[in-house]
Order: structure tokens, then C-alpha cells, then sequence
């Protein structure tokens, strides 16, 4: 499978949530980016998460777990596959950012519509 390269000009959508691993847990601050192939927003391509407490384990775990879905993405992984992939929780929730973030992304951010594969739909 070869990568598919992202225009050099492409539109984005970011995003902020919140994520505790589990009850009581601390609760961390992330943002993310998506970078789109498309002007419909429909195929993501990119992903940048970060954290709010920057250099900490936290952010280089969440930003380099970015980076590792990003190429996924540009090899052509769908979305909905890589979310189902992350561990979980009993009660099916994401168990990391990671997933949390796949999770925001499949719903649909605020101004682009879900991003799933063709197999789902």
C-alpha cells in the first residue's frame, strides 16, 4: 500500500476536549487539528494532538500516537478502523486520548461531517 501525500493546501478543523483514563483520574486538556484531502472535509489525512501541559509524557505520548495514525491515514487505514482498534473500557468507551480523539473524529467535529469508511456506511 503505498502513502498518499495531502495537498499542500488543505483545510483543517481543531477541536478540544477533555480526557481522564478512568474515574478520579486527572483530567487533561487536549487539542486537536485535522487535516483534510478534501475541500468537504470528508477524508481526513492528518491528525496533531497535543496536550495542555506541554514536554510532559502526556503530550509526547499523545503527539507522537498522532503522528503513528497520521501515516495509518495516508496509507489509506479508514478512520472507523483505527478507532475500533484502541483499547477500551467494559463499557466500550475509548480507554486513551487516542481513541477518544478517533471517537470525536468519527462523530463528526463541528464544521465537517463523520469520517468513516465506505465498508461502515
Amino acid at each position: 500500500m503505498n502513502r498518499e501525500p495531502l495537498p499542500e493546501r488543505r483545510p483543517s478543523e481543531t477541536a478540544s476536549f477533555t480526557f481522564a483514563t478512568a474515574p478520579g483520574a486527572p483530567v487533561f486538556a487536549y487539542t486537536m487539528t485535522i487535516g483534510f484531502y478534501d475541500e468537504d472535509m470528508t477524508r481526513p489525512g492528518e491528525v496533531f494532538l497535543s496536550a495542555a501541559k506541554s514536554g510532559t509524557d502526556v503530550e509526547v505520548n499523545a503527539r507522537d500516537g498522532a503522528i503513528a495514525i497520521s501515516i495509518a491515514l495516508q496509507h489509506g487505514v479508514p478512520v472507523d478502523v483505527l478507532a475500533h482498534a484502541m483499547t477500551r473500557n467494559g463499557d466500550g468507551s475509548a480507554s486513551g486520548p487516542l481513541g477518544a480523539a478517533l471517537e470525536l473524529l468519527m462523530k463528526g467535529l463541528p464544521a465537517c461531517p463523520a469520517a468513516k469508511s465506505e465498508a461502515a456506511e
